[in-house]
């Protein structure tokens, strides 16, 4: 494993507290609205990774942030783009030998949702391909291309035969012919300014064209349920969490219409699993609403986010079509 060590950020000297209107934290970065909702400290595993690499984040205090006005929340304060890119482009090794399960990550369901709204295969740009495992997924039929910061992962993607463009979006070259359809799948959870990243994508589409999101979904009721102890958000990459109503108010100001809406878990899951979450999760809050029972190993378990909850329906399946 390459060594990368990214140093810390400044921490938040405000305490989160109970939820409450907060001053001194940073706008909504979608509409701008200054008094956001703090739902609460937002507890990362320790230490912190991403994408293997570690991110130093002790000391350092988070919110979650909730904008009443545009139906975005946030992470408070921002971990720096810079540090992130850091992670995902020395994470070849790490995840070399990483395997995606075509059936358990819905890859047929997602090719049925393109090929339902744009007719037939063309020109396709996945943000943050990876290996390309669903580029791969999806056939020479389509004239495939990717974005992809990791260079270990960008190798293994062109020897699938896709053609990698960019380390990053914004860096694509500006002769780049416009795409029929980009994808952006677990990817627009990262992002601290989605604003540019939305508008940019509009730019690189033909008219008509299509963007399919995939992508945590903070309207979702596991997420309601645990607010900012949920998984999904202790994940240190993890900072901008949307809703149906943040996508309606991006649509509006970039110039895209929302033309399919479907929540589902991220991956299939067995009805055992989809009860085990369950079982975790509703006993991780009754134990931290009772204070751990006096029981040290439950209060340090309760210290912590809440369990995991892959099988969850908390996640949106999204085509967007440019006006």
């Amino acid at each position: 494993m390459p060594a990368a060590y990214i140093s810390p950020i400044a921490a938040d000297p405000r305490p989160p507290g109970s939820p409450h209107t907060v001053t001194g934290h940073r706008s909504c970065p979608l509409c701008g609205n200054a008094d956001c909702v703090n739902r609460g400290e937002i507890l990362h595993p320790e230490p912190a990774f991403v994408a293997g690499m570690p991110l130093a984040l002790q000391g350092c205090k988070f919110s979650l942030l909730a904008c009443g006005r545009c139906g975005f929340e946030f992470k408070s304060p921002a971990i720096p783009d810079e540090k992130l890119l850091q992670c995902y482009a020395a994470s070849s090794e790490y995840f070399s030998g990483w395997v995606v399960d075509p059936h358990n990550r819905r890859f047929d369901t997602i090719r049925e949702m393109l090929l339902r709204h744009c007719g037939s295969p063309g020109r396709i740009l996945d943000i943050g391909c990876f290996h390309a495992s669903f580029l791969n997924y999806l056939g020479t039929q389509w004239k495939r291309f990717g974005v992809e910061p990791s260079q270990g992962a960008s190798r293994v993607a062109e020897q699938k035969g896709v053609s990698i463009l960019a380390a990053t979006l914004d860096a694509l070259p500006a002769d780049t012919p416009p795409f029929d359809v980009i994808t952006a799948m677990d990817l627009i959870e990262h992002l601290n300014e989605p604003m540019p990243f939305f508008r940019l994508v509009h730019q690189k589409l033909k008219p008509g064209g299509l963007v399919l999101l995939l992508s945590g979904d903070v309207e979702a009721w596991p997420s309601r349920l645990m607010s900012n102890l949920y998984w999904y958000c202790s994940l240190p990459e993890h900072c901008a969490f949307f809703s149906r109503k943040s996508l309606e108010y991006i649509c509006s100001m970039v110039g895209f219409e929302l033309v399919e809406y479907r929540r589902l878990c991220h991956s299939r899951a067995t009805l055992w699993h989809k009860t085990k979450d369950l079982i975790k999760n509703f006993g991780y809050l009754a134990v931290r609403r009772l204070g751990g029972l006096r029981i040290g190993r439950l209060r340090r378990a309760i210290d912590r986010c809440g369990p995991g909850w892959l099988s969850a329906s908390d996640h949106f399946y999204v085509i967007l079509k440019k006006r």
